[in-house]
């Protein structure tokens, strides 16, 4: 429990301390805490995880990396297309993670709805997108089947574990529907805030699910 409370307590710091660093502009500090935050999050899984992780776990983990490695990429605007590609194999992974753990499940009502706010959000980009249409679109389906999965399985089995899965998704998307419209429709001066500190939470939900009880108990099984 000491160095699970005392893990919360630095990535805490971190989120706050990368929130403040991005916001007042202070480029280098940013630049070492962004990926610094990330990594201390993956430490959740690797740390907290004791026993031999199971598929899921472990797909979490490189999950996990691939989105530092985006984080890292997103820092420079000449590698977003680079960073997005990471980000979306991110996604992947987590789809495969959450099939891994709960099977593929096709609950129709969430699917119809995120479609929906998919297409929306996508047409209304879409007179900014330019040549980066097909990629954002890509994106955009990879991550409504992202959450689409993850919903599912809070309403499979409304487990602790699948309400954290089920608030990182949805936190996940947040982020990136924040974010898209900051960088191809109007930035707005509190935009960073905003993004940071959903998509870290994010992360730290879907790392958090991989450790729970139910988890730690299938790592024994598998």
């Amino acid at each position: 429990m000491k160095l699970e409370r005392t893990l919360y307590f630095i990535i805490a710091s971190l989120i706050l301390i990368s929130i403040v660093f991005d916001f007042i502009g202070f480029k280098w500090g940013f630049v070492i805490s962004k990926p610094l935050t990330t990594i201390a999050i993956i430490g959740i899984p690797l740390l907290l995880i004791r026993n031999k992780k199971n598929a899921y776990q472990r797909l979490t983990i490189v999950a996990l990396i691939w989105c530092c490695i985006g984080d890292v990429l997103l820092l420079d605007r000449a590698y977003f297309l680079f960073g997005l590609i990471a980000f979306l194999i991110g996604h992947l992974l987590l789809i495969w993670s959450f099939i891994q753990k709960n099977g593929f499940l096709a609950y129709k009502v969430p699917a119809l709805i995120l479609l929906i706010y998919g297409a929306s959000m996508y047409g209304f980009l879409m007179p900014y997108l330019v040549e980066m249409r097909i990629p954002v679109l890509v994106y955009i389906l990879v991550i409504l089947a992202m959450a689409w999965q993850g919903i599912s399985a809070y309403l499979h089995a409304s487990t602790k574990e699948h309400k954290w899965i089920l608030i990182g998704v949805m936190l996940f998307m947040l982020s990136d529907s924040i974010l898209a419209i900051d960088l191809f429709y109007k930035s707005f001066y509190t935009s960073g805030i905003w993004v940071l500190a959903s998509y870290w939470t994010a992360l730290f939900f879907i790392a958090k699910a991989s450790t729970s009880d139910l988890a730690c108990e299938l790592s024994e099984q598998s």
